[in-house]
């Protein structure tokens, strides 16, 4: 593998595609090293395709562990390739904050080509908040219009974790007439249901049909008010058609890889069935990387994203790290990569956890353990006991040192299980039933908890949107990417609700999820600068 600072020549993105079975026609380049797809081309890929699905997600993070999971999934590619398999991974785009926190974001070549090249990110947050320039714009100057919103349901969106945005004060030097100082309060852009409605959409007709069921508010009259009722459904959609079709680029071990626009799980439903689906019309296996765990990522994608489309996947990974399994356990961030068996046997819970809940699904289930050192005999002995019991293999390895006979030794097993275990996938709950029970047993089966309680003003809520006929929509549970913690682990406690008529969704916002949530820690811009500038 390249390291960051060797001179890496990446392969032109026509030379990629033609690997993969395209011409130049089905792209649009938009520079050498990468394209994105065109509508017709993917509109013919995501038909047919009968690669195997490989879902790939971490357990819970830790914060200030920056464990390499996305490099894990590449050494996958390169095991896959070493053994004449043609394989792509598919990934979400990312922003420049992601950069600042993540250290292994930054893997994708040329990376200025993820930061200003594709821009659907800043784009789709210029279009949210245009919508709520736009109405209240129209409030001030044809406030008795019954089409128009009384109760506005549409904050205005942040393109990074900026706290102070929670609630602000807006309106100040405003003198004009119909202009009044108002509390609001900005939700970070992973939570617009504008991205999370590109996410969702296959084709440009489901795009323009979520766009105009998307409400943004309650009139006057106590009926819904929609996009298409203030006229601006054709608008957005001729601005973020676009944004739809995936984009081809490459690691910088030359392997290529399907990038997408996608909110990550803690909020909404992670992955994009569209740039999936066209993937596996292009490699025998897709491997799809999720970053935020199998109770946020997994559960949303299989029970939403899965479901909806008819989309099986054939098998997951989960990846975890022994310092990840200890912290877990009760060991300090500073003690976590030494040897602690005891907290290792208390922090294992939560991979066995993780283990359970895919199988819940049908799907069958492999393990991946890392660490940045050698794994003594004494803690593989403990991890393959409670992985055994599960009937699952654990396959362990070294990020430092890694050899190119383990990542076959990997694939193998994956393989292995692929022949031998077929994939039975169900959701976990029927999309009939009210939202309420569909959210119990969410918090039953993935977060193993008894009992969900509800704020008075989420009562309220869900009795409205239940009234309205939402009641058979699906419902993604908003929590905190560190929901395992002990502080965290009493009840669930669901503060408010969402409605995303567009995406097809209720959130459902539990006690420790936020709107604006906040990074705890300190952002790397070296992380950028070595990359963009070395």
């Amino acid at each position: 593998m390249a390291k960051k600072n060797d001179i890496f020549k990446g392969k032109s993105a026509v030379e990629l595609a033609e690997k993969m079975g395209l011409s130049k026609k089905d792209l649009e380049v938009c520079g050498k090293y990468s394209a994105k797809l065109n509508s017709e081309a993917v509109q013919r890929l995501r038909r047919g395709g009968k690669a195997k699905l490989i879902v790939v997600a971490p357990t819970m993070p830790v914060y200030g562990t920056d464990n390499q999971h996305y490099i894990i999934c590449e050494r996958f590619v390169q095991a896959f390739s070493l053994l004449r398999k043609s394989t792509l991974l598919c990934v979400p785009s990312y922003s420049l904050e992601d950069m600042l926190v993540h250290e292994t974001y930054n893997n994708l070549f040329p990376l200025q080509d993820v930061l200003t090249g594709s821009g659907e990110i800043s784009n789709i947050a210029y279009l949210h908040n245009f919508i709520a320039n736009y109405i209240n714009n129209q409030l001030i100057y044809n406030s008795n219009s019954s089409s128009l919103p009384y109760h506005l349901m549409w904050n205005r969106v942040a393109t990074s974790r900026d706290e102070a945005l929670k609630k602000v004060i807006t309106g100040f030097g405003n003198t004009k007439p119909g202009r009044t100082l108002k509390e609001e309060g900005f939700m970070h852009m992973q939570n617009s249901e504008l991205l999370a409605v590109v996410a969702a959409s296959m084709t440009e007709e489901e795009l323009k049909s979520r766009l105009s069921k998307i409400m943004v508010g309650i009139s006057r009259e106590n009926t819904a008010v929609h996009l298409k009722d203030i006229k601006l459904d054709d608008t957005v959609f001729e601005m973020l058609k676009g944004a739809m079709n995936p984009k081809l680029m490459q690691n910088r071990n030359g392997d290529p890889v399907m990038v997408y626009t996608s909110p990550t799980g803690n909020f909404l439903p992670e992955g994009n069935p569209l740039a999936i689906s066209a993937a596996m019309s292009l490699a025998d296996f897709v491997i799809a990387k999720f970053d935020s765990g199998v109770p946020l990522s997994i559960e949303k994608f299989f029970n939403i994203t899965c479901a909806e489309n008819e989309i099986t996947p054939d098998m997951v990974v989960i990846t975890a790290f022994v310092n990840e399994l200890n912290t877990y356990g009760g060991a300090t961030l500073e003690n976590s990569r030494q040897k602690n068996l005891a907290a290792l046997e208390k922090g294992i819970q939560v991979l066995i956890g993780d283990v359970e809940n895919v199988k819940k699904f049908g799907v069958p289930v492999l393990v991946s353990i890392c660490e940045n050192r050698d794994i003594t005999m004494d803690e593989i002995k403990i991890i393959d006991k409670y992985c055994s019991d599960l009937g699952v293999k654990p396959v362990f390895s070294h990020t430092k040192n890694y050899s190119t006979k383990a990542g076959i030794d990997f694939v193998k097993s994956v393989l292995e299980i692929i022949r031998i275990e077929k994939s039975y996938f169900k959701p976990i709950y029927e999309n009939e039933i009210p939202l309420k029970d569909k959210i119990n047993m969410i918090v039953k089966e993935v977060y193993n908890k008894n009992k969900v309680t509800y704020s008075g003003k989420a009562e309220k809520e869900f009795g409205l949107f239940e009234r309205m006929g939402y009641g058979k929509l699906h419902v993604s549970v908003s929590r905190s990417p560190y929901w395992h913690e002990p502080s965290l682990q009493n009840e669930i406690n669901i503060k408010s609700a969402s409605l995303y008529a567009g995406a097809g969704l209720v959130m459902a916002t539990a006690e420790d999820g936020e709107f604006m949530p906040y990074y705890n820690g300190k952002y790397n811009i070296d992380r950028v600068k070595n990359v963009l500038y070395k």
